[in-house]
């Protein structure tokens, strides 16, 4: 984000005028340098059967979670995202739009897959959102929960798992009126 900002910055200082509302001191200061995270040698697919299986009664969700109980709409839902992730040379990733009832675990069902491609390809991911309150929910609980769950999984480095949150106007990331 800093080096999309600064860009900027540089590009409408060029044509004589300030960036809307962008303080580059306050950026600088504020946003660590980006670290570099290189390109994968192999682009690993995701798995939607090993999603499944993570999510399973014998899973680590359900080790780690007392009552947790396999819902077969999450299980879906995941697949359904997996399948979306996975790529190679010929499937490019594509997009998917899920409508799913109250109470069936969404949020894990997106970002399960979502954070197990992420990690394994060495790639960052954008999840955009509503509400402040799902914001605060994806941070304060499912993230780490997810993260919980996944240590110890094959190829899933924990360490290589970081996330931010940002917030905008009306909730979305926004460059005017940014202070």
């Amino acid at each position: 984000l800093a080096a999309l900002l600064t860009a900027l910055a540089d590009a409408h200082s060029e044509q004589g005028g300030a960036v809307l509302g962008v303080d580059q001191d306050e950026i600088q200061e504020r946003l660590p340098r980006p670290r570099n995270l290189g390109n994968p040698a192999d682009v690993h697919r995701s798995d939607p059967d090993e999603v499944e299986r993570l999510l399973s009664a014998d899973g680590p969700f359900a080790s780690r979670f007392p009552g947790f109980e396999p819902r077969p709409e999450q299980v879906e839902m995941a697949r359904a995202v997996a399948k979306a992730l996975a790529t190679d040379e010929q499937d490019a990733p594509h997009h998917l739009i899920v409508e799913g009832g109250t109470g069936i675990g969404k949020t894990v069902a997106y970002l399960l897959p979502i954070v197990l491609f992420a990690v394994r390809n060495n790639a960052r991911v954008v999840v955009s959102t509503n509400t402040i309150n799902l914001q605060e929910q994806l941070i304060g609980k499912d993230l780490p929960e997810i993260a919980g769950a996944l240590r110890g999984v094959s190829g899933f480095d924990i360490s290589r798992f970081r996330y931010a949150q940002m917030k905008g106007k009306a909730n979305y990331l926004c460059l005017r009126g940014c202070r």
